[in-house]
């Protein structure tokens, strides 16, 4: 295991990384499928409720999906410093310093989600900290994500079209929090159109790892 190639490393990464953090990102209580009940991301008391209910779920999605993301970060480092000398390299390691703060900012409302559904976090203002975080960090995840993709379209070695939808998947991920921040009712429709996106952004990153790990 310790002598395991860099590439290929990287490669796994990008496949179970994006499959971890979208699976933990559907199953959570409350979010986009609906398990365990709905609640409103914009009301505190709903936050708390469906999470205190479901515990075990809200309490293994919230750590699943911090090992998913940070797993999918270090395969993005790996293939933003892959094509250093070529075309691409500036705007994909300026994409990797903004999604940087994107993930971070999911891991800390993912550990705030984690205090509620174990039950240490009951002020209620916690929650609309989270919506807030959460918010703001898809934001980042977006726009870094999206100029990764824009560098991995300049590259031969990488499917010129499927990095494109990703780009536009993206984009969306970037754009879609302004509503929810203008319109807080909203959030759970940008929830599901953002998971949507995710999922484009994790089928592609898989075909990346696949091409890596070979």
């Amino acid at each position: 295991m310790t002598s395991i190639d860099m590439k290929k490393l990287a490669g796994y990464a990008l496949i179970f990384g994006p499959i971890i953090a979208l699976t933990s990102y559907f199953i959570q209580p409350g979010g986009v499928l609906g398990i365990g009940g709905t609640a409103d991301p914009t009301i505190s008391e709903e936050v708390i409720k469906i999470l205190s209910e479901n515990s075990a779920l809200g309490i293994i999605s919230a750590m699943t999906v911090m090992i998913g993301l940070l797993t999918i970060f270090s395969g993005y480092v790996y293939l933003s410093n892959s094509m250093e000398g070529g075309s691409g390299y500036a705007v994909a390691k300026l994409g990797i310093v903004i999604n940087a703060f994107g993930i971070f900012g999911f891991c800390i409302g993912s550990s705030m989600g984690l205090g509620i559904a174990s039950g240490v976090i009951t002020d209620n203002v916690v929650p609309d900290i989270l919506w807030a975080v959460s918010t703001g960090a898809t934001t980042a995840f977006g726009l870094g994500g999206m100029l990764i993709w824009i560098g991995l379209s300049s590259r031969d070695e990488y499917n010129k079209n499927i990095s494109l939808t990703v780009v536009v998947a993206s984009a969306v991920v970037f754009i879609a929090p302004f509503i929810s921040a203008f319109g807080p009712e909203n959030t759970r429709l940008v929830n599901s159109i953002t998971g949507i996106c995710f999922f484009v952004i994790t089928l592609a990153s898989i075909n990346v790892g696949r091409i890596l790990s070979k």
